[in-house]
């Protein structure tokens, strides 16, 4: 008579899958008949251990963009953005434009001149968008309806918001030697800091006033889902802080300062990036669409679960992306980076990086986009004999159906042998690890489980 063994389990892409054991009754009637094995694992959702690293855009080469496709593009770029309707991936041209990848993944020039040949003529205003012209745009961010915040470098330096919708550019103050801004979800409000100091100043949209509402080191910031706070770097850029806007209060919410001699790219030796909330020197911070942050480093780039307290590292091998390299491609965790920014999508789990070459005496900026989609697992019938014809089908699920395939891993354990205990379709098992590939352009794929009846009673238990 066979008992029920507890239920599998799964957790961040492995399963464990328990083999009933059976007792060693002489009452071969009695135990061929009752004897059954349960198979259950629930429908559930993790993200990958291993991401996919792919080019979006860039020749790899540094220049001005070209329209068409955009990965035969030169492109040279200090910030990228997401439109947070359409999803494109918006980044500042060269000094002197605003250009984007469409849904076609061709380049078109939004605003200004890549090639920057009216410099001299730069401060004089002109509408419609394609005619405005910047000199060394610094920093760029959307709101929630579309809206585009540009602040150019000056002592002081104009800020524009462009309204795409209206085809017009309206110039919003002036900030000092801007370093970086932030809109609010509801573009009301537009939050920045200088070079010269890391002040972070709130300024009012409408009525363009400022209003200072942290004073210290802080930085490399963004705004909240909720609007309600910023998260940005405190602590020479190793931690990660929630600034309270309301109540001017700040917390470390993920990280912490490097104890002991530096080890490579700036850890302590003996320490490895990601564990216990380790964060080398990052540049730059984004929310993705679940409310998680991501974090790139000069070298890594890092998943914060906001609601768990959860830190993994996603990506990069610890070595600066080189013309050898290129393009990158593969396991994420396997491509060397050297990042700039960072962005995500709003209408998928793709996180799109901004990097750079410095070591083979010339630097180009690229694109390439991370899988971050989820994958689930289930599994039908709930339960099966041992001795029937049945087979247990376990389906495998991402949230996004990729141009690329994607293996998922699983992990096995217990004694019950594969080809002896029970048999596999569409899937690989081996000693201790299986693997399913779900195929490009596809989301969902199955395999199945068909456990063989012992053929004698007196077989020990297995699982």
């Amino acid at each position: 008579k066979g008992r029920w063994p507890k239920a599998p389990h799964f957790s961040r892409s492995s399963l464990l899958l328990d083999v009933m054991p059976k007792d060693t009754k002489k009452n071969v009637a009695l135990w061929a008949t009752a004897l059954c094995i349960l198979l259950q694992v629930a429908a559930v959702s993790a993200l990958l251990e291993t991401y996919t690293a792919s080019l979006y855009a860039g020749d790899g080469t540094i220049g001005d963009s070209v329209p068409g496709p955009a990965v035969d593009s030169p492109i040279t770029s200090f910030g990228i953005r997401t439109h947070p309707i359409t999803g494109e991936l918006y980044f500042i041209d060269g000094d002197c434009a605003i250009s984007k990848v469409d849904t076609n993944g061709n380049i078109v020039l939004v605003s200004g001149d890549p090639t920057c040949v009216n410099i001299i003529i730069v401060r004089r205003k002109r509408e419609p968008l394609a005619d405005q012209l910047y000199d060394r745009i610094y920093s760029i961010s959307f709101d929630n309806t579309g809206r585009l915040f540009v602040a150019e470098y000056g002592q002081p330096g104009p800020v524009w918001l462009l309204d795409f919708t209206a085809g017009t550019s309206t110039q919003v103050g002036t900030i000092d030697r801007v370093y970086l801004i932030a809109a609010s979800p509801d573009g009301s409000k537009l939050y920045y800091s200088g070079t010269f100091t890391q002040d972070v100043v709130e300024r009012d949209v409408a009525g363009v006033t400022d209003t200072t509402i942290y004073t210290g080191d802080f930085d490399t910031f963004v705004v909240s889902p909720d609007g309600l706070s910023l998260w940005g770097s405190k602590v020479t850029f190793t931690t990660v802080s929630q600034l309270d806007i309301a109540a001017r209060t700040i917390a470390v919410k993920v990280g912490s300062v490097p104890v002991g001699p530096p080890g490579p790219i700036g850890f302590p030796n003996g320490v490895t990036p990601g564990t216990a909330g380790v964060i080398p020197s990052f540049s730059a911070l984004a929310f993705d669409r679940h409310g998680n942050l991501v974090i790139a480093s000069a070298n890594h780039v890092f998943y914060y679960e906001t609601d768990k307290d959860a830190f993994s590292l996603i990506a990069g091998s610890g070595g600066p992306f080189t013309a050898a390299n290129y393009p990158p491609s593969g396991a994420a965790l396997s491509v060397p980076l050297f990042l700039f920014d960072v962005t995500t999508s709003p209408n998928s789990d793709v996180i799109y990086v901004d990097f750079q070459d410095n070591t083979s005496g010339f630097a180009f900026y690229e694109k390439f986009a991370l899988d971050l989609a989820a994958v689930s697992i289930a599994v039908a019938p709930a339960s099966i004999a041992e001795d029937s014809a049945s087979v247990a089908t376990f389906t495998v699920t991402r949230s996004i159906a990729h141009t690329f395939p994607l293996t998922v891993n699983l992990a096995l354990t217990g004694d019950a042998t594969i080809a002896t205990d029970y048999t596999v379709a569409g899937a690989t098992f081996a000693s201790g690890a299986a693997t399913v590939v779900i195929p490009e352009d596809v989301a969902t794929v199955t395999f199945t489980v068909n456990p063989t009846a012992d053929t004698s009673y007196l077989e020990s238990s297995e699982t």
